[in-house]
C-alpha cells in the first residue's frame, strides 16, 4: 500500500529533476492512486521509477511512473494486453507500453482515464486466484 515511506521514496527519486517534472510526477502519482487507491507502491532505484500494483510482488504491478529530463512517462506494464481504441499508448516492447505526460492537461484526457481503469480491471482479472473447482 502507498505509505508515508513510499511517498518519501517517490519524492526523493523526483527531487533530482526540475520543478516541472516534479509537479507532473506528483500529479501522475495522484491519478494512479485515484484509480488504484490500495496500490502497493515501490521505488526501484536501479530503474529510477516507481511501480504501483495489487501486491508487493512485481508480477502484480500495473503502472510505473518514470521521470525523464523534460517530462514523465506513465508505464502500463501489461500494455500490450490492453485494448487501446483511442491509440493512447506508445512503445514497441514485448509487454510494456507508455504514455508521455508533458503537461498537466495530458492527465485530464478522458481516453487516459478509460485506459487506466481498463488496466486496473485487467490486472485484477489476470492476478485473481483460480477458483477451486470442487466448490460449486
Amino acid at each position: 500500500m502507498a505509505t508515508r515511506e513510499s511517498k518519501a521514496d517517490f519524492e526523493k527519486l523526483f527531487s533530482k529533476y526540475g520543478p516541472n517534472v516534479r509537479a507532473l510526477g506528483k500529479k501522475t502519482r495522484a491519478l494512479v492512486l485515484d484509480v488504484l487507491p490500495d496500490a502497493y507502491e515501490k521505488t526501484y532505484w536501479g530503474w529510477a521509477n516507481t511501480w504501483y500494483g495489487l501486491s508487493e510482488k512485481s508480477r502484480d504491478a500495473i503502472f510505473a511512473i518514470n521521470p525523464l529530463k523534460a517530462y514523465v512517462q506513465l508505464y502500463f506494464l501489461s500494455g500490450t494486453e490492453l485494448a487501446d481504441p483511442d491509440n493512447v499508448l506508445e512503445g514497441a516492447g514485448k509487454k510494456l507500453r507508455h504514455v508521455n505526460i508533458r503537461e498537466s492537461e495530458d492527465l485530464k484526457r478522458p481516453a487516459l482515464a478509460r485506459l487506466m481503469k481498463r488496466a486496473v480491471a485487467h490486472g485484477k482479472k489476470k492476478n485473481a486466484k483460480p477458483k477451486d473447482k470442487s466448490q460449486k
